[in-house]
């Protein structure tokens, strides 16, 4: 199942200097494919599960994921921003401590069904029934 957002949008909203502060942990001037999936792999990861968390019972996790919606994917890269800078226990800039804040208050709004989320379909239940909806009849055999 993709995640909500991209690495490369995490990236872009890291910035060069923030992308290596958060994951070039050897201090090698570059990030590693190793230091990618050790930090921003599952900071990725840990924010589309956030997500899908919120949207239980309005829409399935996978639904979701699919729709590529704009909306769900800029509160993912607050999310995974704040986990990637945040990640061995460092203290991530106020920046993206407000927008990771920002991202849970208006995930729980959706939760308590307060907020609806821009451009994003929700699939209604299906209630109308193709086939007939009668009870099986049961035979007793007699014993004759």
């Amino acid at each position: 199942m993709p995640n909500y957002c991209t690495l490369l949008q995490l990236q872009s909203r890291l910035t060069e200097a923030g992308l290596r502060f958060v994951a070039d942990r050897n201090k090698s001037g570059g990030v590693s494919s190793d230091e990618s999936a050790d930090y921003l792999d599952t900071a990725l990861a840990y924010a589309s599960n956030l997500i899908d968390a919120a949207l239980c019972g309005i829409v399935p996790p996978a639904v979701a994921r699919a729709a590529g919606n704009a909306w769900l994917a800029d509160r993912a890269v607050d999310l995974a921003a704040h986990r990637a800078a945040s990640h061995g226990g460092r203290e991530p800039p106020a920046a993206l401590s407000d927008a990771c804040r920002q991202a849970f208050q208006l995930l729980e709004r959706v939760q308590q069904r307060q907020q609806c989320i821009p451009g994003l379909i929700i699939p209604q239940p299906r209630t109308d029934c193709q086939l007939p909806c009668a009870a099986p009849r049961v035979v007793n055999p007699s014993e004759d």
